[in-house]
């Protein structure tokens, strides 16, 4: 694998890659992110970023890049990331035995990982994916053996205001509710510790349905994206705008 790219945005896509937010744990809402260890995957002019958990929350990220050479990578980015602030405008990228990095004089070397911890749930979801992209009509895809039912859009600041104020319910649940064109995102802890809000939407198109997920989606897109929502009844949930995707598990409690 072989291609260079801008580094200021190379940094940012690698940092947004570990969605980094206020995760729900044992002990309450928790300060978290997904593994430092990232799949690289460059075809072409395209690079695809992908991370994951064992919660079966896929993340993909997609970055415009001068490619030479095609392949893959496997490896931490916390020392990738530290190299990258002090880089110049461009850095190259090569795979070998190792991931070397270079941009103008300056040159740093990485191991490289065999593959993800997660890799199964990465491949899994690039096979149950591939057909789907961002876009501005009524699609509605489907997914493994089943088919999502609702879809409507909204904007990157919004979701992340209102998730900020259901953060504050302190449970790390929240719920999507869909009906008659309307679309409520609520968090509940008990019957006075409770955070509801209906939000401005567009393309909305499908059935009724419901859902809950937990994590801090909001935290992976940045602020001046449109994002489109694909939900079911208690099916996973797609989130996905023009560079970037999740998947993620439902949360489903007893």
């Amino acid at each position: 694998m072989k291609f260079t790219v801008n580094t200021k945005e190379m940094e940012k896509a690698l940092t947004d890659i570990q969605v980094k937010g206020k995760y729900q744990k044992d002990t309450g809402l928790t300060n978290g992110s997904l593994d430092s260890i990232v799949k690289f995957n460059c075809v072409g002019n395209r690079l695809t970023l992908s991370n994951a958990d064992v919660g079966t929350f896929v993340v993909k990220l997609f970055l415009e890049v001068e490619g030479e050479e095609d392949g893959s990578y496997v490896g931490d980015v916390t020392k990738i990331i530290s190299y990258l602030k002090k880089f110049g405008e461009t850095t190259n990228f090569t795979v070998g035995d190792s991931l070397t990095i270079t941009s103008g004089s300056r040159k740093a070397k990485m191991p490289t990982i065999v593959e993800h911890p997660h890799d199964n749930a990465i491949s899994r979801i690039d096979n149950m994916t591939n057909h789907i992209s961002y876009r501005e009509d009524e699609q509605m895809f489907s997914f493994g053996k089943g088919k999502f039912e609702c879809k409507f859009a909204m904007s990157s600041e919004d979701f992340d205001s209102t998730m900020a104020m259901a953060e504050l319910v302190g449970r790390g649940i929240y719920r999507i509710e869909t009906k008659d064109g309307d679309v409520k995102f609520s968090s509940t802890q008990h019957a006075t510790n409770h955070y509801e809000e209906v939000i401005e939407t567009s393309q909305y198109v499908g059935e009724e349905a419901t859902v809950e997920f937990s994590s801090p989606l909001h935290r992976f897109f940045p602020k001046g994206q449109v994002l489109n929502f694909y939900v079911r009844d208690d099916f996973p949930i797609l989130v996905i705008s023009e560079d970037r995707m999740i998947i993620k598990a439902p949360t489903i409690e007893g």
